[in-house]
């Protein structure tokens, strides 16, 4: 992730020299860079903690807000950088359906049927504001992400029909059973 943010901001730099903030954005990136490489385990992890996705999402943010400044570039066309910014944002909508999917299986494993149904709205959401739907990879996502929920609700209802089934049975006991 790092290593994709780094070429894209020095793509970015190649194409314009003089765009302002880049250097330090670049040096932020070589920074996390070498920290990742200190711990080898940590460089193809997801992302697994809400500090850490939130600082990928603030990094993002910045990232999106400079490209969309027509202060800072000087050199490139506008159809280079509305390219860019779309990259951007349909990698931060890729993030995000990443992090919330992983925060939903977690749920379901724990059988948290509502709170993995809520990280999957969060997602429909989020896809749906990110001004992207015609994008065909976000489409892919949402698709995705609504198919996984629509599966949550079947968990949810054959979870229930069990429960009933085993209350019943556990009822049929007692009746069967003599009162002493």
């Amino acid at each position: 992730l790092v290593n994709e943010m780094m070429s894209r901001l020095q793509f970015i730099q190649r194409l314009d020299r003089h765009f302002r903030g880049i250097q330090g954005l670049i040096d932020e990136a070589d920074n996390q860079s070498k920290q990742n490489a200190n711990h080898p385990a940590a460089v193809h992890h997801s992302l697994k903690t809400e500090a850490e996705f939130r600082t990928l999402m603030i990094l993002l943010r910045r990232l999106i807000n400079m490209l969309d400044s027509s202060l800072c570039f000087s050199n490139i066309t506008a159809g280079e950088v509305k390219q860019s910014i779309i990259y951007s944002k349909v990698f931060r909508c890729e993030k995000i359906v990443q992090f919330y999917t992983d925060k939903a299986a977690a749920a379901l494993e724990n059988k948290k049927y509502i709170v993995a149904k809520e990280d999957y709205y969060y997602i429909i959401n989020a896809l749906k504001m990110s001004g992207l739907a015609d994008n065909p990879r976000v489409a892919e996502l949402l698709e995705q992400t609504e198919f996984l929920q629509s599966q949550v609700a079947v968990i949810m209802s054959n979870d229930s029909n069990k429960k009933a089934d085993d209350a019943d049975s556990e009822v049929q006991q007692l009746k069967a059973e003599p009162i002493v």
